[in-house]
C-alpha cells in the first residue's frame, strides 16, 4: 500500500513540477472568454444557438489569453479542471439559473493541463445534452413545446488557488464573457 501511495505522488509530481521558473504563471494575465454562436443575421437580430435533437445542444466558448505570458489552465477531463467553466442562463422572466458540471467519477485521474500562449485561444466544446451538467438549461425540459427562446448567456470560467494550482502552475482566478441575448431556436432534422 505504501509502495501504491508513493508511485501515485510521485506521478502526480513529475506531471506538474518539470516547469522551470520562468514558466511559473502570473493571475494578472489578461484572460478573455466568449461563447462563440452560430451567426444567422438574416433569420434574426441576435446571434443563435441552434440544437439539433433531443441529445445535442452544443455551443463553443473561446478563451483567450492577451498577456505576454503563457497561461496555463486545467484540462477539463481530469477533476482539477471538470468544473471550471460554468453558466447563467437568464429567462425572459428575469430568473436566472447557474448551470454546472456534475461532481464526476473518476476511473483514472491526474492533473494535466493546458497551455495558452500569449494572444493564442482555447475553445471548450459544450454540449448541455452529454449528461455531465446538472440543473441544465430548463428549456431542455420543455422541448416538445419550445419552437424559440430568447435568452441571455454568460459562461463563467473559475479556478481556486490550491496547492496543486501552485505545484502545476495553473492560472486561478476568475473571468466572465459578457452577458449576451441569444434565440435558442429549435431545429428540427429529418432523417
Amino acid at each position: 500500500m505504501r509502495i501504491l501511495i508513493l508511485l501515485i505522488t510521485l506521478t502526480f509530481l513529475n506531471s506538474c513540477n518539470h516547469e522551470t521558473k520562468e514558466n511559473k504563471l502570473s493571475n494578472i494575465s489578461k484572460l478573455e472568454l466568449k461563447i462563440i454562436p452560430k451567426n444567422f443575421p438574416e433569420l434574426a437580430p441576435y446571434p443563435l444557438l441552434i440544437f439539433y435533437k433531443k441529445d445535442n445542444f452544443q455551443i463553443f466558448v473561446n478563451m483567450t489569453n492577451y498577456s505576454s505570458d503563457t497561461v496555463r489552465i486545467w484540462e477539463e477531463d481530469c477533476s482539477w479542471g471538470f468544473g471550471g467553466l460554468s453558466f447563467e442562463f437568464e429567462y425572459p422572466s428575469g430568473e436566472i439559473q447557474h448551470v454546472t458540471h456534475f461532481c464526476g467519477v473518476w476511473d483514472s485521474n491526474f492533473p494535466r493541463t493546458q497551455k495558452i500562449p500569449p494572444n493564442s485561444s482555447y475553445i471548450f466544446s459544450v454540449n448541455f445534452m452529454d449528461g455531465f451538467w446538472q440543473n441544465g438549461p430548463k428549456y431542455i425540459v420543455d422541448y416538445s413545446k419550445l419552437k424559440e427562446l430568447n435568452i441571455k448567456i454568460k459562461a463563467i470560467y473559475e479556478i481556486k488557488e490550491d496547492r496543486y494550482t501552485k505545484d502545476c502552475f495553473v492560472w486561478t482566478g476568475r473571468v466572465e464573457s459578457n452577458t449576451e441575448n441569444y434565440i435558442l431556436f429549435q431545429q428540427t432534422i429529418e432523417e
